[in-house]
């Protein structure tokens, strides 16, 4: 009802007498009224906002973990009980901190980790691909191409003739 008689403030000025008249109760301090609640609801939210530069301690040591485990097949519920959190609510707050969601960063940990392998050529794709924390070759090659823009194999032949030359 109150929200009825704040969105008279957004209609034409001919639109509101018409409303006015048709209801006999005293519009004003109504409005006054859902005015000040709208500017409540804004203050809330600011006040929710959280300060991006520095994120808690509790995700700190989460990336920490991801850090320690990327390799590692990673369950989500075991990281938030760990620091007494709900999967949700970590996932939400390490998004806003990090920029990504936690196999986002995962991924992008692994496929680091790929890279610095292509520098062993005795390794072939799909023991780096395994190394690197993938399931199998065909995955990696997906997740590499799709994040780089090139297969794996075409990264390692540049890669090769970079550093021969």
């Amino acid at each position: 009802m109150i929200l009825r008689y704040f969105s008279l403030i957004l209609v034409s000025p001919k639109e509101r007498i018409s409303r006015a008249k048709i209801d006999s109760m005293d519009l004003w301090p109504k409005l006054l009224l859902a005015f000040q609640l709208f500017c409540f609801k804004l203050r809330l939210q600011e006040m929710k906002k959280v300060d991006v530069n520095e994120p808690p301690e509790w995700l700190s040591k989460v990336r920490a973990t991801l850090d320690e485990r990327f390799l590692e097949q990673v369950n989500l519920s075991e990281i938030a009980l760990d620091v007494g959190l709900h999967p949700v609510y970590l996932t939400r707050t390490f998004r806003t901190y990090y920029g990504c969601n936690i196999t986002e960063y995962l991924l992008r940990r692994r496929l680091d980790h790929a890279l610095q392998l292509f520098s062993n050529d005795t390794l072939s794709l799909a023991e780096i691909a395994i190394q690197a924390g993938f399931c199998d070759q065909s995955h990696f090659s997906k997740q590499f191409k799709r994040f780089y823009g090139v297969s794996p194999g075409c990264y390692r032949r540049a890669y090769s003739s970079f550093i021969l030359s």
